[in-house]
Formats: C-alpha cells, sequence, structure tokens
C-alpha cells in the first residue's frame, strides 16, 4: 500500500463522521458542524495544489477513488514543479492521522487572512495542534455562512505563523458523531456546558 491509498483509506472512516463544536468567545456561542465530502480529499492530500498535473483535471470525487484503488502514488505527484514548493510531502506523510489529529485536538482559532502576511488560504477557522514537534493546521470553511464545515487544507509544519493576530476561540463542547448509526461520543465537554442550556 502506497502513502496515498493509505490516506485515502483513512479518510473513509471520516466520511461518514460529523464534529459537533460549540465555541465561546466574548460572551457568544457559535456551533459548528464538521464534514468530510469526498471531493475535499484532493485538497487536503495537496492533490489540488499541483496544477501541472492530470489529476488536477479530474474531479474530486474521482481523485479520491483513484487514491483508494493505489492508483495514484507519490512518484507520480513529484512529477509535479509545484511537488517541493507547496510542501505536498508533509500532507502525504501526515494525513493518516487527521482523526486523531481532530480528536484529540481542542485549541480553534478564528482566521482573518490579511492577518497573516503571505497566505492564500481562504477559510473561517483552523484546529491546532503540535504533533511529535510538528506545527498542523486544518482550516475549514462554510459555504453559505451556516453552521456546515468542511476541510478546505490540511497544512504540515508551514513557515507562516497562521496563529499570528487570530483570536482562539474556548471550546466548550466537541462531540463525535456518525452520521449513519446516530451514535455520539462527547470527546470534550467545559465543566458543566450543555448544548440545550443555551439561550
Amino acid at each position: 500500500m502506497n502513502k496515498i491509498q493509505r490516506n485515502a483509506k483513512a479518510y473513509t472512516r471520516l466520511i461518514d463522521t460529523e464534529y459537533i463544536f460549540y465555541l465561546g468567545y466574548k460572551g457568544k456561542c457559535q456551533k459548528i458542524i464538521l464534514r468530510f465530502p469526498i471531493e475535499s480529499f484532493q485538497h487536503l492530500e495537496g492533490i489540488g495544489q499541483l496544477k501541472d498535473l492530470v489529476f488536477h483535471q479530474s474531479k474530486g470525487e474521482d481523485v479520491f477513488y483513484k487514491a483508494l484503488q493505489g492508483e495514484i502514488t507519490e512518484e507520480e505527484l513529484k512529477k509535479s514543479l509545484d511537488y517541493e514548493s507547496n510542501y505536498i510531502e508533509r500532507k502525504i506523510d501526515h494525513l493518516y492521522l487527521l482523526e486523531d489529529f481532530i480528536d484529540n485536538n481542542d485549541v480553534v482559532f478564528n482566521y482573518i487572512k490579511h492577518k497573516v502576511k503571505g497566505s492564500k488560504i481562504q477559510a473561517k477557522i483552523f484546529l491546532y495542534k503540535d504533533m511529535n514537534g510538528q506545527d498542523i493546521y486544518l482550516f475549514l470553511d462554510s459555504s453559505n455562512d451556516d453552521e456546515f464545515y468542511y476541510p478546505r487544507s490540511f497544512v504540515v509544519a508551514p513557515e507562516l505563523n497562521y496563529r499570528q493576530g487570530q483570536y482562539k476561540y474556548n471550546v466548550l463542547w466537541k462531540e463525535k458523531r456518525n452520521r449513519k448509526t446516530g451514535i455520539s461520543e462527547v470527546l470534550w465537554r467545559l465543566k458543566d456546558f450543555l448544548p440545550e442550556n443555551i439561550n
């Protein structure tokens, strides 16, 4: 199994999963629901950044299933002139840890792009964690300013400090739910916080 295939198989565990966050800041509470569309995989893996490869022209869903079948390899991605400059290898080496990263991460920041000079990432919030000495970021976005978010970008050990100038949310509640079975688990709860008590 190559690393791209390993990452795709790990991502399959998240497709039917959603995380429900309640985030507090200055007395206000925001609810977000994080889901994992199949087409997000190519962006998280970095394939979407390799514009000179044929995979970049494919639909995100097609890229995911090719990766799952082992039809996309590191060797093929390394042919791109953008492979090294976009630090794709770092994504490939860490993406299989995504579920563990979210399960064990309670650090969430608001994201204002212009406060990070040189940033090209479009997103609204991000999760951050130091894993084994590496700064890892998962940027999240929503399409219509609603509570449903999707992963926009996965960044490992960047040259930029994306936390600079951003404000940190207080994570009040984090719940992991299987959308097919309805089974859920509360991964984090601040003191006596309960979602039903929100006014």
